[in-house]
């Protein structure tokens, strides 16, 4: 269950939650006797995969509140880095998640190009790089991962 406290008057989101099947509710609480009107939309994540030391992979976020996620195959032991490039989002939270969800590192940047910490993979699985542009920011971003 996903729950925010305040919703601004220039948008709000609620990162990815994880929907089994059945019905699902929002619930609108109004503070006070604040009265109005809200719209609502559930976006999916954008995914689909790359490959260490492979091409970039191009992303585009047209939605407010929509994140991206890419999956890796990597192996225990190896370093990578996750490369940003042609941030035309503005302010973006890249994390590389390890396979059970946690973050191993993320940065927040507004930068053109940036590169995450390289990082060395504690299991062999599968990896992801998540982007979540901050509050309504969409645009494109290209990512790479590459190992030395």
């Amino acid at each position: 269950m996903a729950s925010d406290t305040c919703i601004s008057s220039s948008g709000d989101e609620l990162d990815t939650q994880l929907l089994f099947s059945g019905t699902h509710s929002i619930l609108l609480d109004p503070s006070g006797i604040n009265t109005g009107s809200v719209t609502f939309t559930l976006s999916q994540p954008i995914t689909g995969s790359i490959t260490i030391n492979g091409s970039s992979v191009p992303v585009s976020i047209t939605r407010p509140g929509q994140d991206a996620r890419l999956t890796f195959s990597g192996t225990a032991s190896q370093q990578v880095t996750v490369r940003l490039t042609s941030n035309t989002i503005g302010l973006v939270i890249v994390s590389l998640l390890k396979p059970d969800g946690t973050s191993l590192t993320s940065s927040t940047s507004s930068a053109s190009s940036f590169n995450l910490t390289t990082q060395t993979l504690p299991t062999t699985d599968t990896y992801t790089v998540r982007v979540d542009p901050a509050a309504a920011n969409t645009g494109s971003i290209t990512i790479s991962v590459t190992s030395p």
